[in-house]
């Protein structure tokens, strides 16, 4: 059974991701660079980013642990909190061929290694939490967007799992 909670939402800055560490910790990506948290989803959301850091819809977000996560979306936009939210802002750098295309899928392997997909069909990671950045090169030919990444069980997984779109397919890919 789902129920719906519409506490604490602001109009017009709808929900886009969610990502939950544990039943009492969930952040929500928004439009407009919005934040949202919940303890208790019965309870409602609050506001943890007002969009005064980026006014970008955010597309997508993940956490290693309560304190550390990303958040990326529209036109290179990539947040980052080290105090659970309480205070985001923008990431170091990002790779500069992101400024024209949305970050569409974030993953946080430590604080800091970080992979970043893009709807320009580009895959980068980081390992130094965003001062410098490469490029991951995969098999698929032309992808479109990186919809989608994430590893198998927990964070030091070494099975990997992505999803990428072409113009004619979807694709899965496996580390």
């Amino acid at each position: 059974t789902w129920v719906e909670v519409t506490t604490g939402f602001v109009a017009s800055q709808f929900p886009n991701a969610i990502f939950s560490l544990a039943s009492t910790l969930t952040w929500i990506a928004a439009e407009n660079g919005y934040i949202y948290f919940t303890e208790d989803p019965v309870q409602g959301v609050e506001v943890q980013s007002d969009g005064s850091v980026s006014s970008e819809d955010l597309l997508c977000i993940h956490g290693v642990d309560a304190r550390n996560l990303i958040a990326g979306g529209e036109n290179g936009t990539l947040l980052v909190t080290d105090n659970g939210g309480t205070v985001c802002s923008l990431a170091t750098s990002v790779p500069a061929s992101l400024a024209a295309a949305n970050i569409t899928c974030v993953l946080m392997r430590t604080t800091h290694c970080w992979l970043i997909g893009a709807s320009d069909g580009t895959l980068w990671y980081t390992t130094d939490a965003g001062a410098t950045w490469t490029q991951i090169t995969f098999s698929v030919t032309s992808p479109t967007v990186v919809t989608d990444i994430c590893f198998a069980d927990h964070a030091d997984s070494p099975f990997g799992f992505m999803t990428v779109k072409t113009a004619s397919a979807g694709y899965l890919l496996r580390s």
